[in-house]
């Protein structure tokens, strides 16, 4: 009887150090998927309302990479210093999209006297919140255009 006692001394032993260096995997993995792959946003506010509701979360998709007009996008402003949850409008190269006096719709800027009319730069985005009177989105100097490098991803769904 020793022997078996000493035996499974030996073995529960071995097997303590087995939780930890499975929870420690497991933390890592979680954080690697979420810096790359997919990240849990949660919605705050209403500018998004009726698809998106405050207190929601919602599934980013980093792995994408190509965004355009109608896509959900989660990016950071620097200048709030938040992530932020819009629809694009107009990316890189098409034409500024400007709201009707209704607040309905959009219509493009009128040309200029050369008949160019103001576009968006190569890496930036015209992003609007689906509730617009109630939304801070580019028509605001504190989002502005939305630069490429500050996109995390597409919002997939909401959870």
């Amino acid at each position: 009887m020793k022997q078996s006692s000493g035996q499974e001394r030996k073995n529960a032993g071995k097997k303590m150090w087995v939780l930890p260096v499975l929870c420690v995997a497991a933390f890592l993995a979680a954080g690697l998927i979420s810096k790359c792959c997919f990240q849990l946003v949660l919605v705050q506010g209403d500018s998004m309302e009726p698809a998106y509701h405050s207190g929601q979360l919602v599934l980013i998709d980093k792995l994408g990479g190509h965004y355009e007009a109608g896509d959900v996008i989660a990016f950071y402003s620097e200048k709030e210093g938040i992530c932020v949850i819009k629809r694009i409008a107009a990316g890189p190269g098409e034409p500024v999209p400007m709201l009707t006096a209704g607040g309905e719709g959009t219509e493009t800027p009128a040309e200029d006297g050369n008949g160019a009319a103001d576009v968006l730069p190569e890496n930036g985005y015209f992003v609007l919140g689906d509730n617009l009177e109630h939304s801070i989105d580019s028509r605001d100097p504190r989002i502005g255009i939305v630069k490429r490098s500050a996109i995390l991803g597409t919002v997939l769904t909401g959870l």
